[in-house]
């Protein structure tokens, strides 16, 4: 969560079971921080489990007529699995999976040196058009493109490239974690590049 002090300094603030995490600053460096690690926190949020302490209260008699009273305190502790953990059909884990194996012959064909943002235009193409897998992560991108095409980007620079062109109605973002979608756009900028690059 992010929380405004009163001499106007951001926080920003999270927890997870015995791990707690504060950064106190402006809110641009706030927002470069939470930009870098934002992946990273989300993917062990929705991939761990989390643990949650409980409360029950028995009250017991403590004479045979009942009148004198006393409280016990029992705690107990539950192990829930965090919500979006990737379970089940069209989970994260099943993207990962499917982009693992998928067929690269239909994949864009890029120049030797593109940029991020058009990798990440060509990966989220292939993506939804081949695998019918409507946007991915930052995340879901830089591995991909790193363990299938040799192509190393971190996930920061895919999450900065994408970002920077949703107010041009060429990507949308949404959800936590963050997922990038190519809007059509965005697929007319993919094609147009494609096509310029190969008169070169």
């Amino acid at each position: 969560m992010v929380d405004i002090t009163e001499n106007g300094r951001h926080i920003l603030r999270f927890k997870r079971g015995g791990i707690e995490f504060e950064i106190v600053s402006t809110a641009e460096q706030v927002a470069t921080v939470w930009m870098s690690i934002e992946p990273s926190v989300v993917e062990a949020f929705a991939s761990g489990e989390v643990e949650e302490e409980e409360e029950t209260e028995q009250v017991e008699p403590t004479t045979t007529e009942g009148t004198d009273r006393t409280r016990t305190r029992r705690r107990r502790t539950t192990r829930r699995r965090a919500p979006g953990s990737g379970e089940g059909r069209g989970g994260r884990a099943e993207i990962a999976s499917r982009l693992a194996d998928a067929d690269l012959t239909k994949f864009p064909k890029l120049p030797a040196r593109p940029s991020a943002q058009m990798v990440g235009y060509a990966t989220l193409h292939w993506a939804h058009s081949e695998l019918d897998i409507d946007g991915l992560t930052a995340t879901e991108i830089a591995r991909f493109n790193t363990d299938r095409r040799r192509f190393s980007r971190t996930h920061q620079a895919f999450t900065q490239a994408l970002g920077k062109r949703v107010s041009s109605g060429e990507v949308d973002v949404r959800g936590t974690p963050q997922v990038f979608r190519l809007m059509a756009d965005g697929e007319t900028a993919l094609k147009t590049y494609i096509e310029e690059q190969a008169k070169k």
